[in-house]
Parts: C-alpha cells; structure tokens; sequence
C-alpha cells in the first residue's frame, strides 16, 4: 500500500524550528512569487522557513490586508513570548481586553500601558475599569489611585467612607479628615466639574452644619453653595435656615437672590371656597307679597308655627292673614 499523504502543514506553523539563511532554492521561489506579483505565495513561503522579516516586508508590499494577515500569524507565532500579549493588544488597539485579562498585582504596568497608548476619550473608561478589577480584588489603595486617573469622584469618595467606617474614632474629627480629601480631589482637573455627585453635596451639608452650630455661619454658608451643585435636600434645608435666622438678609438681599424654597409652598390660611346655594323658586304669579314669604317659611320649619299644610300641598295661611281677609268687605 502507498504510504500515506502528510498532513498539510498549517499556515500558522513554520516547517522549520530555526529560520533559514540564504538558501539558493527558497530565494528563487521567493523570486518568482514576487515577479508574479503573488505576495501571498511569497509571504507563505518565507513564514514556513522561518523568515519572520522577509515575509513581514512582502506583506506590507502586498497590500494593507495581507500585511493584516501575516502580523496575526507572527503574532500567533510568537504567543509563547511574555511581551507579545501586550504587543498584540497595542498593535490591535484591544486595550479593553488588556485590562480584563491582565494581571491585578501588575496594575502599575497596567496603568502606564494606559497612559501611553490610550486616547482621551477611552482613557477615563479603561482606568475606572481597571479601579473596579483592583477593588474586587480587595485592593482599595490602589483602586483609589485608579479611581482618580478615571475622574471618578463618587467611587473615590465612597471607598474613603468606607475606610473611615471601619476606624474608631469621634465622628465630626473623620469628617474634617474627609472634607480635607473631597476639597483636594476637586482640586484636580480631571475631577473638576459644574455638578458634583450626591454623596459630596451630602458630606459637605454635614460639614456645613457642624459649622453653623458652633457658630460659623459664613464658612457653613460656603460649603452649602458648594453643596448645592449637588442638588441635595439637607443642603437647600440648612442654606434656607441660615438665610431666614438673619432679617437683615430680608431687607438688603433683592427677593430674586433668596437662596431657592426648599420646599413646595402652600397657603393653609386660606379657606377652600364654599358652594353657593340655590336660588329659590319665584312665587307663584298673582299671589300676595305677604303669602308667599309665609308659604316659604312654613315649607323651610314645618310645624314651628303649629298650622298644619294646606289641602293643596301648600303651606297654611297665617291665621292674622286670614282674619284681615274676613274683614275686607
């Protein structure tokens, strides 16, 4: 029986295990290839025999797609190495699979990967995903740094809560520690902006009262205007206070510049309007002006004048108005 064919030899696997020198045959197959104008064949012939730098060279002649190809396949080549991963995910642009896929105790390198190679707009993502990788894995110092390169305020803020909850200690004295922190983080440009998230505004309301009880109305009333970007509640209540407990600020601060109501306004003072009655019926034409007030007294309390109702549903005639009709001649 003939023996059997060899297995093709896949396109990702060179036939030899060193690349191979100058070599009269393989230079002239590559000649031909390249007189052809059959790139492809040419790149194939120099992968298999170990000529990375000569296929690499014809494949950026042959044309942007083939040189596509023949740099995954040096890539799927060279996957053993330790910098190739990371070479392969800068080339390709796949930082976001970089930061899935690294290593957690090698978030510096990680993060100057970033710095390096990632734009603007993808920066901040790809560090406040790396922040939320270091803090699973319970390494909170070093996702507060990332935290801060991402701009991300709210989870910054809220790691330091955390911290601080599991220190002893009086609590107005961490809440200085943690106002000293929040005003330096704002400070920063990448945190910089018009409308803080709601935890800050929170803090800084609390701050703000610790320091309008001890008297300090000026420097409670600045960290409430801060406060306020964060459209909180506990802010708007306390800035109202401060401003109604003085009544100079009624009479020298115009009404457009009072610090916004804190709440919906209602008027209690004011009665829901009552519904009117009914207009009476008008008396029966022809009928006396005297009769007919009777007739509608006498309908209104029934028995209150002891005269009992007319034979034809009406109301009796009183007996002083009956005794002047018997004299009338």
């Amino acid at each position: 029986a003939a023996p059997a064919a060899p297995a093709p030899v896949p396109m990702s696997q060179p036939l030899v295990s060193e690349p191979v020198g100058p070599n009269p045959v393989l230079d002239a197959a590559v000649k031909r290839a390249v007189i052809a104008g059959n790139f492809e064949a040419a790149v194939d012939v120099c992968v298999k025999f170990g000529r990375m730098a000569d296929a690499m060279l014809l494949a950026a002649t042959g044309g942007r797609e083939l040189f596509q190809r023949t740099q995954e396949r040096y890539f799927e080549l060279m996957k053993d190495q330790p910098f190739m991963k990371i070479t392969h995910s800068i080339v390709n642009r796949q930082l976001e699979g970089l930061v899935a896929g690294s290593d957690a105790k090698n978030w510096k390198e990680t993060l100057a990967i970033l710095c390096t190679y990632a734009t603007m707009e993808e920066f901040s993502g790809l560090c406040d995903q790396l922040a939320g990788r270091l803090r699973k894995e319970g390494d909170e110092k070093s996702a507060t740094l990332c935290y801060i390169c991402a701009g991300n305020v709210e989870s910054t803020v809220s790691i330091w809560m955390e911290q601080q909850a599991r220190v002893a200690g009086p609590s107005v004295q961490k809440l200085e520690k943690l106002i000293e922190k929040i005003c330096v983080l704002l400070v920063l440009d990448v945190c910089k902006s018009d409308a803080f998230p709601p935890v800050v505004g929170e803090k800084y309301s609390q701050f703000a009262e610790v320091l309008v009880s001890q008297g300090r109305m000026y420097q409670g009333n600045q960290y409430l205007v801060r406060a306020n970007a964060a459209q909180t509640l506990s802010a708007a209540i306390l800035r109202d206070r401060i401003f109604n407990s003085d009544l100079r600020n009624l009479q020298q601060i115009p009404a457009d510049q009072y610090p916004p109501f804190p709440f919906q306004r209602t008027e209690p003072w004011i009665a829901p309007a009552r519904p009117v009655a009914p207009v009476a019926a008008a008396p029966a034409a022809g009928a006396p002006a005297a009769q007919a007030q009777f007739n509608a007294v006498a309908d209104a309390f029934g028995d209150a004048f002891g005269a009992a109702p007319a034979a034809g549903g009406g109301a009796a005639a009183a007996p002083g108005f009956q005794q002047q009709q018997q004299q009338q001649p």
